[in-house]
């Protein structure tokens, strides 16, 4: 259907059962995302706010367009805030905040990631505490954003779904390691980086995410002085993508921290 089909909303309605699931596990399938990216407008309506959250992955992840997902995941939240839906709320309120990161509307994004408690389900509680996580980390409140990625952490121990909790953990502890060298413990940012590095080897390694954590050990030992050693973690990250999806923002970073002298400095974090 999707190789053919030319009616996107109606697309869009066959996919609404996984929607949610797609969504919250935060991984893009392929053949979705290339129907996604030639969605000729971005007024266009969904029946369901689960792929105006789909869709706002796409435009962050895919495509570095932090305005457009902005824009689609607050149109998800207006949606399930009218539903009642109070897990879906949550979710799409981070990924409001995770484009207002990019954007650097740190305090905004802390603000109304603030008013947000009506979720306990475990993903999207680790979702909120990524995303605050994140945006501490840009204002340099390194306590605070530190206690936000171990919430997160915590409440991944509820989750029942295996590969959810799998992939969460990972994401955050990847994220982590920025947090933990800024601080001064740089054994706690390899654990952190070589922890979310094993899991994505294991379960991820066909995936993104597996070239993600590559880039987070590769900037932690770049800001360490081993370039070397970041050199190797950069080059396989690079390896990895030219054999699967291309991500227009981890492609960004690989060249601006890639090169001979590895020059590029500033704090990591925008996993997907």
């Amino acid at each position: 259907i999707l190789e053919v089909h030319t009616d996107w909303p109606e697309v869009c309605r066959l996919l609404h059962p996984r929607a949610a699931e797609l969504a919250r596990d935060a991984r893009l399938d392929g053949l979705l995302t290339e129907a996604i990216a030639r969605l000729p407008r971005l007024e266009l309506c969904f029946d369901t706010p689960w792929l105006l959250c789909y869709q706002a992955l796409e435009r962050r992840l895919v495509r570095g367009d932090y305005l457009a997902a902005r824009q689609l995941a607050r149109a998800a939240v207006a949606q399930f805030e009218r539903l009642g839906d109070g897990d879906g709320y949550a979710y799409a309120l981070a990924s409001v905040a995770i484009a207002r990161y990019h954007l650097g509307q740190y305090a905004t994004a802390l603000a109304e990631l603030d008013t947000c408690s009506c979720s306990e389900d475990p993903t999207c509680r680790a979702a909120l505490s990524f995303t605050a996580y994140l945006n501490y980390l840009g204002q340099d409140r390194l306590e605070p954003a530190i206690r936000a990625a171990h919430c997160g952490l915590h409440a991944l121990e509820r989750e029942s779904n295996m590969l959810r909790r799998t992939h969460w953990w990972m994401v955050l502890q990847r994220n982590l390691v920025a947090a933990y060298h800024f601080q001064g413990e740089l054994a706690a940012a390899r654990r952190a980086g070589e922890e979310a590095l094993a899991l994505s080897e294991r379960h991820f390694a066909t995936e993104d995410s597996y070239a993600w954590s590559l880039y987070e050990l590769g900037l932690l030992e770049q800001r360490a002085g081993r370039f070397q050693l970041a050199l190797t973690y950069l080059r396989r990250a690079r390896t990895h993508l030219e054999q699967t999806t291309r991500y227009a923002v981890l492609w960004r970073g690989l060249a601006g921290c890639g090169g001979p002298y590895l020059t590029g400095h500033g704090r990591s974090g925008c996993g997907g």
